[in-house]
């Protein structure tokens, strides 16, 4: 599947399986990644590894509606 510019949102993208989504993603596919995670410092580290370039983070808890919305999510690529 041809992902190249492309703009994939993972959420949990901080850490774990997610993280190495995210990872695989830019750096296999060539996507664009947004990344969806309550752990700002691990996001961050992620976000310098892929590149402003090629990834977002967005501090959010999924879970809960209301705080969902995240003005930084909107992908400037």
């Amino acid at each position: 599947m041809n992902l190249q510019n492309k703009v994939v949102v993972i959420t949990g993208g901080a850490s774990g399986f997610d993280r190495a989504t995210a990872e695989y993603m830019v750096t296999e596919k060539g996507a664009k990644v947004a990344l969806l995670d309550l752990n700002a410092e691990a996001g961050a580290e992620v976000i310098t590894l892929l590149g402003e370039n090629n990834a977002i983070f967005c501090q959010t808890d999924v879970t809960r509606r209301k705080k969902y919305r995240c003005s930084r999510c909107r992908y400037r690529g």
